[in-house]
């Protein structure tokens, strides 16, 4: 999904960042907390099964992959970045869902996945870095089964902990 080589580089060079963020102290780990939290409280309100196939586009390092395997779901966590979906990996493995996530490396724009495959598609702040949202968001239908469900956000460049947490 990243625009440009420049990007990837920047994601793997802050991997670790997206591994602690979600634990973090202060305004910004808060924030990526509250919003994964309101993400799977919608998929929660769709009633899906334990065996339905998720899939999230840029997974980083996994812990809304493996959120939604907790949750009994079949997930294909996707990311170009390979540094991120070792760390998927990783912690699908010590959360002992590793049989219910699987890695592609692949962007959002071009995804190597059969038509109708999932039920429901997740993206959380991921929108801002692909190089055409359009053909993502056309990829994204393309894979989802009819009646699925496209759960996507982005971040604000004027979000809170950016106001409140400045780098």
């Amino acid at each position: 999904m990243p625009k440009s080589s420049a990007t990837r580089d920047h994601f793997e060079r802050t991997a670790a960042f997206w591994r602690d963020v979600y634990g973090s102290p202060g305004v910004e780990g808060a924030v990526y907390a509250e919003r994964q939290r309101k993400a799977l409280a919608l998929v929660d309100g769709l009633g899906l099964g334990p065996g339905a196939k998720a899939i999230e586009i840029g997974c980083g390092a996994g812990w809304n992959a493996v959120a939604l395997a907790e949750r009994g779901l079949l997930v294909q966590a996707t990311d170009p970045v390979e540094k991120m979906l070792r760390m998927t990996r990783e912690l699908a493995a010590a959360r002992r869902v590793e049989k219910l996530v699987g890695v592609s490396c692949c962007a959002g724009e071009a995804l190597p996945f059969a038509d109708q495959s999932f039920h429901v598609a997740v993206g959380i702040a991921v929108m801002e870095w692909v190089d055409s949202p359009d053909l993502m968001l056309a990829e994204l239908l393309r894979v989802l089964r009819p009646g699925g469900h496209l759960i996507l956000s982005a971040t604000n460049r004027w979000s809170l902990q950016r106001v409140m947490d400045p780098w």
